[in-house]
């Protein structure tokens, strides 16, 4: 126990037994504020900037938190509060998700949504660019000032230099 919540329990005189009451007396009294609280936050709680992990994180501990409060979460409930909070880049799986045949479970949507996390990711990833090649092409522009000198030829092969190119 803390100095400062011992300071507030201890009597002179009083056992460890009062001490104990009075903690659990302070936690039931706010039991249903807390409880209400922690309700809030679950149905209004979005994704924002976190991954899909620590987001499912966050909704599984304030879930457990209620069913220590005696207020538990149906699972059907969580995994609707969990698709409520997710943004548009995710609208794809969400469908998938509400359209199954059979409902999925929290730990089922939340292994989809890992996927869908990994998959998005994966898209994301700009392809490799002509900078990263081997091989590199230079442009060359002649004005009509310039003149060109021939080159010579090889074999049989026909060049011509009227400036429209090969």
């Amino acid at each position: 126990m803390t100095q400062p919540l011992f300071c507030t329990t201890f009597q002179t005189g009083g056992s460890a037994r009062d001490i104990w009451i009075w903690v659990e007396n302070q936690f039931r009294n706010n039991k249903e504020a807390r409880t209400l609280q922690l309700d809030h936050d679950l149905r209004t709680m979005e994704i924002g900037d976190p991954t899909v992990h620590e987001y499912c994180q966050k909704l599984k501990s304030i879930s457990d938190l209620l069913a220590n409060f005696d207020a538990p979460v149906a699972d059907h409930t969580l995994v609707m509060y969990l698709l409520n909070g997710l943004n548009e880049k995710y609208d794809n799986i969400i469908n998938v998700i509400k359209h199954k045949e059979t409902f999925p479970y929290f730990d089922n949507a939340k292994s989809m949504l890992l996927n869908e996390e990994t998959r998005l990711k994966r898209c994301n990833k700009t392809p490799a660019t002509a900078d990263n090649s081997s091989t590199s092409t230079v442009l060359t522009v002649a004005t009509d000032n310039q003149k060109q000198s021939p080159r010579p030829n090889n074999g049989n092969r026909r060049q011509n230099f009227r400036g429209r190119g090969r």
